[in-house]
């Protein structure tokens, strides 16, 4: 059994971007059609970006049925994932992996999402999974980006840009069954609030998302069945605080709790039946705080950010 409880990462930085307002004026010139990226940390259009990112819009997303890690695969060239279970996925971009390090980066907005310390935890293969429910977009950035992103990111980086508050009273609320091959029914549930609270000052934003998915590997030693059954709790917390025309503070709290079993089997026990001669849960609890603020300075744009992550996974071999 493996245990990584109270893997703490706290990251700080400060960058100094040109003002975007000159980049706005530009684009409402040329129209609203133009995808608009922060890849290079500032705000540029996709085709005057210089570098290799493939953009997903919130509704793209939507419309594709992509809700997690493991759907992205399905619309982003070159991206492969290799799931174990749960807190157990190796992220890989352009064929390059390795054990150890990981090689791919994900960031919640400018916060990145750190794997379990240590030189034998094999970071790279304890990636965590992310769900992509009421998202501005996803931008997946082919590598190498250590320049931008540091280390872990030969490979490249996938950057999650959450929609923020604002300050009219919207929610949305959606839900579906599933059903899986060998085994059974299953549920998702996501939902999504966003309220004013002092006008063009204060607004909060909450997203919750349940996630239930069926097992379809049974254990007939223990006279166990569904043992790799999956369930998924989270969601996040979004304050934007404007107490100026040229100030904007943003704060995020991101909650992403999972469980389930390994979906390793044994051939010689016939399809789908596993020969363990004990349960092998997982567990993956997830906890990332963030806090950034950005003044438009009128010569250049300030953008300072914090990050605060707590992460437990429990694995059982």
């Amino acid at each position: 059994m493996k245990s990584y409880p109270g893997g703490h990462t706290l990251v700080a930085c400060l960058l100094l971007t040109a003002p975007a307002a000159a980049y706005a004026e530009d684009a409402a010139d040329k129209g609203s059609n133009d995808i608009v990226v922060t890849a290079l940390k500032r705000e540029t259009r996709l085709q005057d970006t210089p570098a290799a990112v493939t953009s997903l819009s919130g509704d793209t997303l939507r419309a594709a049925s992509i809700d997690s890690a493991n759907d992205l695969v399905r619309a982003v060239p070159s991206l492969t994932i290799t799931d174990s279970g749960p807190g157990q996925r190796r992220i890989t971009l352009r064929g390059i992996r390795s054990a150890g390090d990981a090689q791919v980066g994900i960031y919640y907005d400018e916060t990145a999402v750190a794997g379990p310390p240590g030189t034998t935890s094999d970071a790279g293969g304890s990636q965590s999974d992310f769900k992509l429910f009421d998202l501005e977009r996803v931008e997946v950035l082919r590598g190498p980006q250590g320049t931008l992103y540091g280390a872990g990111a030969v490979g490249g980086a996938i950057r999650l840009v959450t929609r923020k508050p604002d300050f009219t009273f919207s929610g949305k609320l959606d839900a579906s069954v599933t059903s899986t091959r060998s085994g059974g029914e299953g549920y998702q549930l996501n939902a999504a609030l966003n309220l004013p609270v002092v006008n063009d000052v204060l607004a909060v934003r909450g997203v919750y998302f349940r996630r239930q998915d069926d097992g379809w590997v049974d254990n007939p030693g223990l006279h166990l069945t569904g043992i790799n059954a999956e369930r998924t709790d989270g969601g996040r917390i979004l304050v934007r605080f404007v107490p100026a025309s040229w100030l904007t503070i943003d704060g995020a709290a991101h909650f992403l709790f999972t469980e389930g079993g390994a979906s390793t089997w044994s051939p010689s026990a016939g399809a789908y039946n596993a020969v363990n001669a004990a349960q092998v849960p997982y567990s993956d609890k997830q906890r990332i705080y963030s806090l950034s603020a950005k003044a438009e300075l009128g010569f250049a744009d300030l953008l300072a950010t914090a990050g605060y992550q707590d992460r437990d996974t429990l694995v059982t071999r």
